[in-house]
């Protein structure tokens, strides 16, 4: 018997969960995005959560973007560590979507549709990009897979200025 699971990765931008008072109210949340938005902070910090809902790669965005965040965006080997200590710290032993995709001539980043400076693909990976579009996912390890068929778990990200 073969377990789907959704793999998705998500996205925050609000001071609230992380730096101020660790709240995960939706309203104080959006409270914070307000403050931040006016520009009197300048400092940029990063947040994912692990989302342990099975998920397609599409559905994750979507439920993303429902709270003003994206599938999460890894840019260095620091983004990489931040996941895997999330899943350490929770025994998560899978993978879960990011926010990568083959967009039509190269892979992409979902959040801004940025492209991709930092990668760590598993060894044996096919990377090379295709007219197929596909998903990308990371592993409990670090290293990251293409699959947009199962469904898998979702992390998400915040990247915020405060």
């Amino acid at each position: 018997m073969e377990i789907s699971l959704a793999v998705s990765t998500l996205i925050f931008c609000s001071a609230g969960e992380l730096i101020i008072t660790g709240i995960t109210d939706h309203k104080l949340n959006a409270y914070f995005n307000a403050v931040l938005s006016t520009g009197l902070f300048s400092k940029t910090f990063c947040y994912f959560t692990l989302i342990q809902e099975p998920k397609t790669w599409t559905e994750a965005q979507s439920y993303c973007k429902k709270y003003n965040t994206d599938l999460a965006t890894i840019q260095s080997d620091e983004d990489r560590y931040k996941i895997q200590e999330i899943a350490i710290s929770m025994k998560f032993q899978d993978r879960a979507w990011m926010g990568l995709y083959d967009g039509v001539f190269a892979w992409r980043w979902s959040y801004r549709d940025l492209n991709i400076d930092y990668m760590n693909w598993e060894p044996t990976e096919e990377t090379t990009s295709s007219t197929q579009r596909k998903c990308g996912v990371i592993r409990d390890t670090g290293n990251w897979h293409v699959n947009c068929k199962k469904k898998s778990h979702n992390f998400d990200y915040k990247n915020s200025e405060f």
